[in-house]
């Protein structure tokens, strides 16, 4: 089994820390502070100390009794029930941690965090595989942030949940259809399970919305794996479903604008588009609502980086006005060329 603990930390929300470390999982971050805003940080510090939760709220009864017995009798602050998980996890006490978040929730004083922190202490005790399922399917409903859509994801697919797992990335490409991470992780299982609308979907991301660094390699990735479940369903012979995947790649390589930008020289210029819905696609807002991506910002020096290049998948009916900016260097020629293609 994988080690999981190094980053659990950062799964549960903390009130101290401004913001949340930037780990696989992000989830809900609570406030800074609880008190009276006119409170004295010496007065919210005492106020903070007084709530905080024993690790065990009664050692007369076994650890899962007391925690039933405290949640069904109690309900304290949120930021309170998450710092003695972490506490728990501090002391290394998972079991106590399981009984501790079983209790809350079954006294419905869940919080959509605990749902993955439960997961990953009931696999770390041995829980049974299919009690650790039910409890990621339970969280599905709850989820709202991509980091964590994503995270469930990969958790039901160890778990043999690949048609959940994919609509988990399908929901989570759907929350932030900015992010490149659904389509990525969602084309491979596509392409493991068969699943064709799966990976319609994926490729179809990936092609007109994959558009960062080293793209290139993930475009032919994404092709290689549609090219492989179209040959594998034209030998069971579902020519249909082929036909289909096979469409929807074509549709997806189509670009509605592409303009490249090209120079010599240790110069940096820079492309700017205008787009028709008010939009502009720069160095400073690479990427627009209106679909356009600046998919390469060269800035000189050597010959392969004198490149900009903007990308339009879907483009928007109106004017598109291009826009070139001398930042700095010297321009071999003094001259530029600018290359469009609709």
């Amino acid at each position: 089994m994988p080690a999981i603990s190094p980053a659990f930390s950062s799964l549960i929300p903390q009130r101290c820390q401004p913001q949340l470390a930037d780990v696989a999982v992000a989830v809900l971050a609570q406030d800074k502070s609880e008190s009276d805003p006119a409170d004295s940080p010496a007065t919210a510090k005492k106020a903070r100390a007084s709530r905080k939760l024993p690790l065990n709220p009664n050692e007369k009864l076994p650890v899962d009794e007391a925690w039933e017995q405290y949640f069904a009798n109690n309900k304290p602050h949120a930021g309170d029930v998450a710092d003695v998980v972490l506490r728990l996890h501090q002391a290394k006490k998972p079991a106590d941690m399981v009984a501790c978040l079983e209790a809350a929730l079954r006294n419905g004083q869940g919080q959509p965090w605990m749902y993955t922190v439960l997961a990953l202490e009931m696999e770390q005790i041995g829980r049974p595989a299919e009690e650790v399922r039910r409890v990621l399917l339970s969280m599905i409903d709850s989820q709202t942030d991509p980091a964590n859509l994503m995270y469930t994801a990969a958790f039901l697919t160890r778990y043999g949940s690949k048609d959940k797992a994919l609509d988990l990335y399908r929901h989570a490409s759907q929350v932030d259809p900015t992010r490149p991470e659904p389509y990525m992780m969602g084309i491979r299982l596509a392409g493991e399970s068969d699943n064709v609308d799966g990976a319609i979907w994926a490729v179809t991301g990936i092609l007109q919305r994959g558009w960062q660094k080293d793209y290139e390699k993930l475009h032919r990735d994404a092709i290689a794996i549609t090219d492989a479940l179209e040959e594998k369903l034209r030998k069971s012979d579902r020519t249909e479903e082929a036909d289909r995947l096979a469409q929807a790649v074509r549709a997806a390589r189509q670009r509605d604008l592409f303009v490249e930008l090209t120079w010599s020289g240790k110069a940096d210029l820079d492309l700017i588009v205008e787009e028709p819905g008010g939009t502009v696609c720069s160095f400073d807002n690479p990427q627009t609502p209106g679909g356009g991506i600046l998919a390469h910002d060269g800035h000189g020096a050597d010959q392969k980086d004198c490149m900009d290049r903007y990308v339009c998948p879907r483009g928007l009916p109106g004017e598109y006005r291009l826009r070139i900016r001398y930042n700095a260097g010297n321009v071999v020629g003094k001259r530029a060329v600018l290359r469009s293609v609709r």
